[in-house]
């Protein structure tokens, strides 16, 4: 189980609360039936995005219904208030402006630290089901290094790069690993690459960077290698699962385009990259399409 779905395990009464409050205080009771489009139009709204993934979330903890793409509510909503971000969502989308994550050393490294307990598994897990990944391996965007601990361990002997902002590759506490300074966006990757994995990497983005992204992986990798993509997983419906709807309303409030990328729209990026038919990879309540290089 991936980070975000035991905070939506564990926390689901408060983050029940805090979608019920923020449609209680956007007053939606007063615009609803209607799709995000027109609702957003009526409450005089710069764009429907960030509405858009809250009426998703109240659909998917049944306090609304849909039908198509029109949302209605179950009922006149209230909710006692809530702290944190999450009890900010009604501000958030009148200003239609993300919340500025902590920026400073300390709360990054326990960010970082929170990740790397947490995701242990989860990266044991997708190397256990990839037999056929191979290093060199570079792990783009890969923090303190998570995923590469996991596949050095699963891969005795093969090499392997973390890939971060300097400031978070000081975090990364893998002795085997090389580290490489990158901007994500900017930087040219070094070519020859038997593996490269971006994981929960893309929902940081939307469609048209996670597009540039993976056509610069794609570009990096030796022939017949190996491009990953693991995420939490969202149906193309987004009806569910709970988790994955619910994170993305969390990068609603954190991000400037940055969304839960359901598996048909990740699918065609990566073939549009250059790569093969991308194939699902098994894994417990998360999501990993695997694309080879021609």
């Amino acid at each position: 189980m991936d980070v975000f779905s035991l905070v939506a395990v564990g926390q689901r009464a408060y983050l029940r609360d805090s979608v019920v409050r923020a449609a209680e205080e956007l007053e939606l009771a007063e615009v609803l039936p209607a799709t995000a489009e027109a609702a957003a139009r009526k409450l005089g709204l710069r764009s429907p995005h960030r509405l858009l993934r809250l009426l998703e979330a109240l659909a998917v903890l049944d306090e609304a219904r849909r039908e198509g793409d029109v949302f209605h509510l179950r009922g006149r909503p209230h909710a006692p208030a809530t702290a944190g971000a999450w009890g900010r969502i009604a501000g958030i989308i009148r200003a239609d402006r993300p919340l500025a994550e902590p920026a400073d050393e300390d709360s990054l490294r326990r960010l970082h630290r929170h990740l790397e307990r947490a995701g242990a598994d989860a990266a044991r897990e997708l190397w256990a089901n990839l037999p056929d990944a191979h290093g060199p391996m570079l792990d783009l965007g890969g923090g303190a290094g998570t995923y590469t601990a996991a596949f050095l361990e699963a891969h005795p002997g093969e090499d392997a790069a973390i890939a971060d902002r300097p400031q978070v590759l000081e975090l990364a506490q893998v002795s085997r690993a090389r580290l490489l300074p990158i901007d994500l966006l900017e930087s040219e990757l070094p070519k020859g690459q038997r593996t490269i994995l971006l994981a929960n990497v893309l929902h940081l983005f939307g469609e048209s960077d996670c597009r540039k992204i993976l056509a610069k992986a794609a570009l990096a990798l030796a022939p017949d290698g190996l491009l990953i993509v693991k995420d939490l997983l969202v149906e193309p419906d987004r009806s569910g699962p709970a988790e994955g709807v619910l994170f993305a309303l969390n990068l609603a409030l954190f991000t400037s385009a940055g969304d839960v990328h359901d598996p048909l729209a990740l699918a065609s990026w990566m073939r549009a990259a250059g790569l093969r038919e991308p194939r699902r990879v098994p894994l417990s309540g998360s999501l990993a399409l695997a694309a080879a290089s021609p």
